[in-house]
């Protein structure tokens, strides 16, 4: 009887033992999946004491249990037990999944009220880490029940320039800036832009775009435009700080199809809540140089009375208004951002453009094909391009081009050119030829 008894009695502590003893996640090799951001239990009142502490700057962690997350976002994690457990906590954060034998700094004892735990640390969105959570020391005292939390705080996934929002042809977005920071990436033309975030836009048609947070935000605003995707490789071709009081409006040359860089900040470190909007207008229109040999009449006659409008070539086949060459941007040799659009040409067809050295028959023009030849002298082939759907296209430094002062072999100094864009016409209009030509542009360029 007495051995009945004493069996029974160490079978009922072996059983206690066998239920009470071990956390399923008392041990590293298996951790207790966490997913998400937010506030989750633990308990270690029957967890042991793991072998792993590799972590050299905390206290020994007493009778510890191990949790496995995968961060959601980029940005500061925060892993705490402030105030949600009812003794000294200890905490330690590895890289990666798993039993690992690399020491970790990321540890605490004591930094928050009640003897608690706080870690903070820069994470990588899709990256894992493993959390382990006990007493300080090996005391059963320090065991219990509570919760943690894990929260990210800091830059949004576009705050770098090589991970900017791709917005497509939207014409705008909301944004946060206030958790941005200020790097050295970029190069404004108007002056620094802090806590700033990075967008790529596509132009949907060929004209210009006007980039502005007027009234969008209360913050002081400041924006950029640079060609391209990606980190800027050279300075913006449009830059804002308060063309709308201490809001933004920046505009530039586009052409359909083409990308653009925008950087939107603050001129002060600090930032918030807004929205910007992008708004396209069609055509040419720029102001950039001095048109001259129209098709309306004002100089030599179109061909065959096909006229155009005024401040344009002699009309086509699409187009009875004729097509238009103007420029934007700024025409320095050593500063040099002009763009050569054209406009009002058929659509998805080839157009030369070229540089002139000379205003054929006085700047009147010439008949050509089925329309008026207005720059001539010494020609330089600046390039052939395919005009868009709208019967668009441009050549020059903000569309990615080799600027039109190193491809016209401008001299240092500067000095006078012309240009035209000759377009091809193939359908059955005016004179037996398939070309038409824009009217011209005066390009007085600057040292």
């Amino acid at each position: 009887m007495q051995f009945r008894c004493s069996f029974l009695a160490s079978f009922a502590a072996l059983i206690a033992f066998s239920t009470t003893s071990f956390a399923q996640n008392d041990d590293c090799a298996t951790p207790t999946v966490v997913v998400g951001l937010g506030t989750f239990p633990f308990d270690t009142t029957t967890a042991t004491t793991s072998a792993q502490q590799m972590h050299p700057f905390c206290p020994t962690i007493g009778h510890d249990v191990w949790f496995v997350w995968t961060a959601p976002a980029t940005g500061n994690a925060s892993f705490d037990t402030c105030n949600q457990a009812g003794f000294d906590t200890n905490i330690a954060v590895y890289p990666g999944s798993g039993c690992t034998s690399a020491s970790t700094n990321l540890c605490d004892d004591d930094s928050c009220g009640n003897l608690e735990s706080l870690v903070t640390w820069p994470v990588l969105m899709g990256n894992t880490y493993m959390l382990e959570i006990g007493g300080s020391g090996g005391s059963t005292a320090n065991t219990g029940p509570g919760t943690f939390t894990l929260s990210i705080a800091g830059p949004p996934a576009n705050d770098d320039c090589n991970s900017p929002i791709i917005l497509g042809v939207t014409g705008g977005a909301g944004y946060d800036n206030s958790q941005a920071t200020t790097g050295l990436q970029g190069n404004p033309t108007c002056g620094a832009i802090n806590n700033d975030l990075w967008y790529t836009w596509t132009a949907s048609m060929s004209g210009t775009a006007t980039l502005d947070t007027c009234g969008q935000s209360t913050m002081d605003t400041i924006v950029a435009v640079y060609i391209g995707s990606g980190c800027p490789v050279s300075a913006s071709i449009a830059c804002d700080d308060n063309g709308c009081g201490a809001q933004s409006m920046a505009t530039f040359p586009i052409v359909a199809g083409a990308t653009y860089t925008l950087q939107i900040g603050s001129p002060q470190s600090i930032g918030g809540p807004g929205s910007f909007v992008l708004t396209e207008t069609p055509g040419g229109g720029g102001g950039t140089g001095t048109p001259y040999c129209f098709g309306d009449g004002t100089g030599a006659a179109c061909p065959c009375g096909n006229s155009g409008a005024s401040g344009h070539g002699c009309a086509n086949s699409v187009n009875a208004s004729g097509a238009q060459l103007s420029g934007m941007g700024t025409a320095s040799v050593s500063a040099d951002s002009l763009l050569l659009q054209g406009s009002g040409m058929p659509p998805n067809g080839s157009v030369l453009y070229y540089q002139g050295t000379v205003q054929t028959n006085g700047g009147a023009g010439a008949v050509f094909g089925d329309g008026l030849r207005c720059a001539s002298g010494s020609v330089v082939r600046l390039a052939t391009r395919m005009n868009d759907a709208t019967g668009a296209s441009g050549y020059g430094a903000p569309i990615g081009d080799t600027p039109v002062s190193v491809r016209g072999q401008i001299p240092p100094g500067g000095g006078t050119r012309e240009y035209q864009a000759w377009y091809r016409n193939a359908a059955a209009f005016c004179t037996p030829a398939t070309f038409n030509l824009t009217n011209g542009l005066e390009i007085i360029w600057a040292p």
